[in-house]
């Protein structure tokens, strides 16, 4: 297994919004990135979009307003568990986060609102409510369907065709088409 580092670009557009560039290819994503997505589904569907840092894997060095209250009281840190890819690769300093992020870029969710529930305590507190856009609701509609039928998410993959639309929109994002 080898260990790569954090797999993203953070810079500030022109107008000081913050765009993420993941350098995650789709084609690598594994059961982290999928599993996640499936998460993010279930919150939508349940829970209006509001995430449960709780349930989330968060590297207290990369997403510390993300700690859980729980993560953060006993000094949790996810270094033990980056993120998987599909070739058994691991991302260091790559958390449920930083796939989720990778999935706003790539157009299966977007953030419907986030928030410091908690300003007086610095490094915890962060709260964030996420919306699945039509793309995102069929890929995570694949993968249940896939799972139903008996193939485990741990060896997920989508199909050619929804792997070059999930790219294509990554693609189309972008300012300048890149």
């Amino acid at each position: 297994m080898k260990h790569q580092p954090n797999a993203k670009r953070i810079s500030r557009t022109p107008s000081g919004a913050v765009d993420v560039t993941p350098i995650t290819p789709v084609a690598k994503w594994g059961r982290d990135h999928w599993t996640t997505l499936l998460y993010v589904e279930t919150r939508c569907v349940d829970h209006k979009g509001k995430l449960d840092n709780q349930h989330m894997r968060t590297n207290a060095r990369v997403h510390r307003k993300l700690l859980g209250d729980a993560q953060a009281r006993a000094g949790m840190v996810s270094t033990d568990y980056p993120t998987r890819l599909r070739n058994g690769d691991t991302l260091d300093r790559h958390d449920d986060w930083s796939c989720l992020e990778e999935m706003v870029a790539h157009g299966l969710v977007e953030v419907a609102h986030e928030r410091d529930r908690r300003p007086s305590q610095p490094f915890t507190g962060g709260e964030i409510a996420m919306r699945m856009t039509e793309l995102g609701w069929r890929v995570a509609h694949q993968i249940r369907r896939d799972r139903a039928n008996g193939q485990p998410t741990v060896t997920w993959t989508p199909t050619p065709e929804m792997e070059a639309e999930i790219s294509f929109a990554q693609v189309q994002g972008k300012p300048g088409g890149a």
